[in-house]
């Protein structure tokens, strides 16, 4: 919830003009990306590679597509500064921010009960 809430914030302070309302999940779930990240590093994930006419299964680090997506997001954020998109980028960035900052703190509570 407060990543949702983080990056609703980051969208209204990035695009204070917008007359383009900023409603959905997205700050939410890029905010348990993020926490994904954190908690289990060495994580990877199964995917399919299109080889010829084949599809190869390869197991791919989490770390790897999860900073490829971020980059995409943070380009697509500032690119949007200068243009309306209808969607809003700046909360995908805020609710990451969001996630990797509280992955740490909630994971040494739970840890401490």
């Amino acid at each position: 919830v407060v990543s949702a809430v983080v990056g609703s914030l980051s969208y209204l302070v990035a695009q204070p003009t917008s007359q383009t309302p900023a409603v959905g999940a997205s700050g939410a779930i890029a905010g348990v990306i993020a926490a994904h990240l954190v908690l289990y590093p060495g994580a990877t994930l199964g995917s399919v590679a299109p080889v010829l006419f084949l599809s190869v299964v390869e197991s791919t680090p989490t770390l790897l597509l999860l900073l490829l997506w971020l980059a995409t997001q943070v380009f697509s954020s500032v690119a949007s500064l200068t243009t309306s998109t209808g969607i809003a980028w700046w909360a995908h960035v805020g609710g990451f921010a969001a996630g990797l900052v509280l992955a740490p703190v909630l994971r040494k509570r739970r840890m401490a009960r």
